[in-house]
């Protein structure tokens, strides 16, 4: 097992070094792919060399957790807060029964007050009542 290792070692260390430098610029633009770490291996039969790798591979994914996090808590969280329900006021005047609606109260009491003295006199409107 460790000659393969070294041997599979050795080639991607060729490999690198045989890699264009477009290719190299590429990485630092592209996400590498996500380290998975398995775990629950029995580590006592290990030797330094792969005790080495292991190190480096959990040290490769806890790099791209931390990139991940700043990533997140860098990005501004943006809530929007709900829209406010409208306001609805209601006037009565001799039998007859003004409504009207509109996202602030001030508004939705102008309106049906001038709906109401456009019919009636002014004075017939001041018993406005309104809810959300």
């Amino acid at each position: 097992m460790r000659r393969s290792l070294v041997v599979g070692l050795s080639a991607i260390a060729l490999a690198a070094v045989a890699v264009p430098l477009s290719a190299v610029a590429q990485e630092y633009f592209v996400e590498p792919p996500v380290v998975r770490i398995h775990v629950g291996d029995d580590y006592q039969r290990y030797d330094n060399r792969e005790l080495q790798r292991r190190v480096w591979e959990l040290e490769r994914a806890v790099s791209q957790l931390q990139e991940r996090v700043y990533d997140l808590e860098a990005t501004p969280v943006v809530v929007t807060p709900p829209p406010a329900p409208d306001w609805t006021c209601r006037v009565s005047a001799f039998g007859k029964t003004y409504v009207k609606t509109k996202a602030s109260r001030g508004e939705a009491e102008a309106l049906v007050l001038k709906a109401c003295s456009d019919d009636t006199h002014e004075m017939h409107c001041s018993n406005i009542t309104c809810s959300q």
